[in-house]
């Protein structure tokens, strides 16, 4: 299985197309693991990714970009994500994407919702350098 893992991971923009909400990641973090990403060995990396919000019904406030993700869930119909995402797939029904932002040096704080009809997940461009993940600091919310 392969996960985002918000905390830490940066937008570079945020962009409204034909009733749909592209949120451009230009650093995600991203686990990978047989068991439970960020919590059970596995691989990390960074790589550019893009989530794709459809038939939106809410739009954020602009913010600068760059700016980095503090924490953030994601609900598709009945399911929640906290803090981890998925990294690829396209995925039906109603949504809630909730973020809470800061951007550098922790001087600007900001909530991003974005509800919206479906979700479409994909990772772009090249990856980092892979490096081995030993679940010694497993995932948990961040404070």
């Amino acid at each position: 299985m392969t996960e985002i893992q918000l905390h830490d991971s940066e937008i570079s923009a945020v962009t409204p197309i034909g009733g749909s909400l592209f949120i451009s990641l230009s650093t995600a973090y991203i686990h990978e693991s047989n068991g439970v990403p960020g919590c059970d060995r596995g691989l990390i990396w960074t790589q550019s990714a893009v989530i794709k919000i459809r038939s939106v019904t809410s739009i954020p406030n602009h913010v600068e970009y760059p700016i980095w993700i503090l924490r953030g869930s994601l609900r598709i119909g009945e399911t929640i994500y906290e803090e981890f995402v998925p990294a690829l797939g396209v995925f039906e029904g109603e949504s809630e994407f909730r973020l809470e932002l800061s951007n550098i040096d922790d001087s600007f704080r900001e909530s991003m919702i974005v509800k919206g009809g479906g979700i479409t997940i994909e990772l772009e461009g090249e990856r980092s350098s892979v490096e081995e993940f030993d679940g010694s600091s497993p995932r948990r919310s961040v404070d």
